[in-house]
Protein backbone atom coordinates (compact mmCIF):
# COMPACT_ATOMS: atom_id res chain seq x y z
CA UNK A 1 0.00 0.00 0.00
CA UNK A 2 1.36 3.40 -0.93
CA UNK A 3 1.85 5.82 1.91
CA UNK A 4 0.25 9.23 1.67
CA UNK A 5 2.32 12.36 2.14
CA UNK A 6 1.73 13.58 5.70
CA UNK A 7 1.57 17.18 4.49
CA UNK A 8 -1.74 16.58 2.70
CA UNK A 9 -4.16 18.30 5.05
CA UNK A 10 -7.86 17.92 5.72
CA UNK A 11 -8.74 20.91 3.52
CA UNK A 12 -6.94 19.25 0.61
CA UNK A 13 -8.92 16.04 1.12
CA UNK A 14 -12.20 17.96 1.44
CA UNK A 15 -11.50 19.86 -1.76
CA UNK A 16 -10.50 16.61 -3.50
CA UNK A 17 -13.88 15.12 -2.52
CA UNK A 18 -15.68 18.08 -4.10
CA UNK A 19 -13.57 17.77 -7.26
CA UNK A 20 -14.10 14.00 -7.41
CA UNK A 21 -17.88 14.38 -7.18
CA UNK A 22 -18.08 17.21 -9.72
CA UNK A 23 -15.80 15.35 -12.16
CA UNK A 24 -18.19 12.38 -11.97
CA UNK A 25 -21.34 14.40 -12.62
CA UNK A 26 -22.62 11.91 -15.21
CA UNK A 27 -22.67 9.19 -12.52
CA UNK A 28 -24.07 11.60 -9.90
CA UNK A 29 -26.90 12.74 -12.19
CA UNK A 30 -27.79 9.28 -13.51
CA UNK A 31 -31.57 8.83 -13.25
CA UNK A 32 -32.26 12.18 -11.60
CA UNK A 33 -35.05 14.36 -12.99
CA UNK A 34 -32.94 17.47 -12.28
CA UNK A 35 -29.13 17.51 -12.50
CA UNK A 36 -27.05 18.65 -9.55
CA UNK A 37 -26.54 22.40 -9.95
CA UNK A 38 -23.49 22.93 -7.75
CA UNK A 39 -20.79 21.10 -5.81
CA UNK A 40 -19.47 23.30 -2.99
CA UNK A 41 -17.90 23.22 0.46
CA UNK A 42 -19.78 24.22 3.57
CA UNK A 43 -22.60 23.28 5.94
CA UNK A 44 -26.20 23.73 4.72
CA UNK A 45 -27.33 24.51 8.27
CA UNK A 46 -24.99 27.51 8.39
CA UNK A 47 -25.03 28.67 4.79
CA UNK A 48 -28.37 29.36 3.10
CA UNK A 49 -28.52 27.99 -0.42
CA UNK A 50 -31.26 29.46 -2.65
CA UNK A 51 -33.79 26.83 -3.68
CA UNK A 52 -33.06 27.70 -7.32
CA UNK A 53 -29.61 26.15 -6.79
CA UNK A 54 -30.99 22.71 -5.81
CA UNK A 55 -30.04 19.92 -6.06
CA UNK A 56 -26.75 20.78 -4.40
CA UNK A 57 -23.95 18.69 -2.95
CA UNK A 58 -21.96 20.23 -0.10
CA UNK A 59 -18.86 18.79 1.58
CA UNK A 60 -17.68 19.79 5.05
CA UNK A 61 -15.45 18.46 7.80
CA UNK A 62 -16.95 15.63 9.87
CA UNK A 63 -17.55 15.27 13.56
CA UNK A 64 -14.44 13.54 14.89
CA UNK A 65 -11.05 12.24 13.85
CA UNK A 66 -9.64 9.10 15.42
CA UNK A 67 -5.99 8.16 15.40
CA UNK A 68 -4.31 4.80 15.73
CA UNK A 69 -0.62 4.30 16.35
CA UNK A 70 1.12 1.18 15.13
CA UNK A 71 4.33 0.41 16.95
CA UNK A 72 5.89 -1.85 14.33
CA UNK A 73 7.19 0.37 11.56
CA UNK A 74 6.30 3.55 13.43
CA UNK A 75 3.21 4.26 11.33
CA UNK A 76 0.33 6.43 12.43
CA UNK A 77 -3.09 6.10 10.83
CA UNK A 78 -5.56 8.94 11.10
CA UNK A 79 -9.23 8.72 10.17
CA UNK A 80 -10.53 12.12 9.10
CA UNK A 81 -14.29 12.16 8.60
CA UNK A 82 -16.23 14.35 6.21
CA UNK A 83 -19.90 15.23 5.87
CA UNK A 84 -21.25 14.98 2.34
CA UNK A 85 -24.64 16.72 2.17
CA UNK A 86 -27.19 16.17 -0.59
CA UNK A 87 -29.87 18.88 -0.78
CA UNK A 88 -33.06 18.36 -2.77
CA UNK A 89 -36.03 20.71 -3.25
CA UNK A 90 -39.25 18.86 -2.44
CA UNK A 91 -41.29 20.93 -4.96
CA UNK A 92 -44.34 20.26 -2.77
CA UNK A 93 -44.10 16.55 -3.64
CA UNK A 94 -42.33 14.83 -0.73
CA UNK A 95 -42.62 11.29 -2.13
CA UNK A 96 -40.88 12.10 -5.41
CA UNK A 97 -38.31 14.19 -3.56
CA UNK A 98 -37.56 11.30 -1.18
CA UNK A 99 -37.08 8.93 -4.12
CA UNK A 100 -34.82 11.41 -5.93
CA UNK A 101 -32.77 12.01 -2.76
CA UNK A 102 -32.31 8.25 -2.26
CA UNK A 103 -31.16 7.90 -5.89
CA UNK A 104 -28.74 10.82 -5.47
CA UNK A 105 -27.27 9.17 -2.35
CA UNK A 106 -26.86 5.87 -4.22
CA UNK A 107 -25.05 7.70 -7.02
CA UNK A 108 -22.74 9.52 -4.58
CA UNK A 109 -21.86 6.26 -2.85
CA UNK A 110 -21.13 4.62 -6.22
CA UNK A 111 -18.59 7.36 -6.97
CA UNK A 112 -16.85 6.67 -3.64
CA UNK A 113 -16.88 2.89 -4.23
CA UNK A 114 -15.33 3.41 -7.67
CA UNK A 115 -12.74 5.91 -6.36
CA UNK A 116 -11.82 4.51 -2.97
CA UNK A 117 -8.60 6.57 -2.64
CA UNK A 118 -10.27 9.87 -3.60
CA UNK A 119 -7.75 10.38 -6.40
CA UNK A 120 -4.78 9.35 -4.28
CA UNK A 121 -5.39 11.66 -1.30
CA UNK A 122 -6.27 8.88 1.16
CA UNK A 123 -5.67 5.13 1.51
CA UNK A 124 -9.42 4.38 1.45
CA UNK A 125 -12.82 5.90 2.09
CA UNK A 126 -16.07 4.41 3.38
CA UNK A 127 -19.54 6.00 3.38
CA UNK A 128 -20.26 4.81 6.91
CA UNK A 129 -23.79 6.09 7.62
CA UNK A 130 -26.53 8.40 6.34
CA UNK A 131 -28.72 10.82 8.27
CA UNK A 132 -31.90 12.37 6.84
CA UNK A 133 -33.56 15.66 7.72
CA UNK A 134 -35.50 18.67 6.56
CA UNK A 135 -33.99 22.03 5.78
CA UNK A 136 -36.06 25.21 5.72
CA UNK A 137 -34.91 27.09 2.66
CA UNK A 138 -35.49 30.54 1.28
CA UNK A 139 -39.08 31.62 0.60
CA UNK A 140 -40.29 29.28 3.34
CA UNK A 141 -39.75 26.13 1.29
CA UNK A 142 -39.08 22.83 3.02
CA UNK A 143 -36.32 20.80 1.48
CA UNK A 144 -34.86 17.37 2.01
CA UNK A 145 -31.29 17.01 3.14
CA UNK A 146 -29.21 13.91 3.75
CA UNK A 147 -25.74 13.69 5.22
CA UNK A 148 -23.36 10.89 4.31
CA UNK A 149 -20.75 10.39 7.02
CA UNK A 150 -17.63 9.58 5.02
CA UNK A 151 -14.76 7.99 6.95
CA UNK A 152 -11.33 8.03 5.35
CA UNK A 153 -7.97 6.57 6.34
CA UNK A 154 -4.69 8.31 5.81
CA UNK A 155 -1.36 6.72 6.70
CA UNK A 156 1.22 9.13 8.00
CA UNK A 157 4.90 8.26 8.17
Amino acid sequence: MALINARIGYKTIRDAIVTLLSNNSSTINSGLTTNVVQYITGDPFRKLIPVTMYPTIMVNYGDKVSEEFRTSGGLKITNPTFAVYALMDDKRDPDTSDDQLALLLDNIEKVFRDNITITGNVDWCNPQSVEFGTLIGDKGSYNNVAKINLVTAKTLT
